[in-house]
């Protein structure tokens, strides 16, 4: 599919350094009026992917999400690609995550298990449910699903006969996947 991929991290802008783009003009750019809509896609290796680097780094890039340029930004990817990836700054650090999640059809939260801060996620969940989001979606990456096996624990056997207990129902099997994923008591 035809996808656009947008670096909107533009107080960390990396998209440019990791697809070996000049990225001497990007998001920010275009934002801030220093050039065309047209200047800031650049193709990449593959032949369905384009990028938007984040540009220049801006002194005021959660002003810049809420301009009418980047409503017409938004406006015209939806017209011309069929996906549109925003890469966000982390969640929670700055509100821009918060402003694009308002223009997605569906935002995705990714979590990274040992890395994500359990804090965060109650943050999150917080908003959800004040319907700052909607259609929000959570992708769960680089989980160690060993840990979590029927009778096992960081490798080590808690079935019948093993002295540990008595498999699923340990104490330790008993918490929530999210307090097992997050190291949470």
């Amino acid at each position: 599919r035809k996808t656009l991929l947008v670096g909107t991290d533009m107080r960390r802008p990396a998209l440019a350094r990791n697809f070996k783009l000049d990225g001497s003009l990007g998001l920010s750019n275009f934002l801030s009026g220093q050039c065309a809509m047209e200047e800031i896609f650049y193709p990449s290796n593959n032949e369905r992917l384009t990028v938007i680097p984040g540009g220049h780094v801006p002194p005021n890039p959660a002003e810049l999400m809420t301009t009418n340029r980047m409503d017409e930004l938004v406006n015209y990817t939806r017209k011309e690609y069929e996906i549109v990836v925003f890469d966000t700054p982390p969640i929670g650090l700055v509100s821009d995550t918060i402003e694009l999640a308002k223009r997605s059809f569906i935002p995705l939260l990714i979590v990274r298990q040992d890395v994500t801060y359990k804090k965060s996620l109650d943050a999150i969940t917080e908003m959800y449910h004040a319907g700052k989001y909607k259609n929000l979606g959570i992708v769960m990456n680089d989980v160690n699903y060993t840990r979590f096996d029927y009778g096992t624990y960081y490798g080590r056997s808690y079935g019948y006969g093993s002295g540990f207990g008595y498999g699923y129902y340990d104490d330790e099997h008993k918490r929530s996947i999210w307090k097992r994923l997050f190291h949470s008591k």
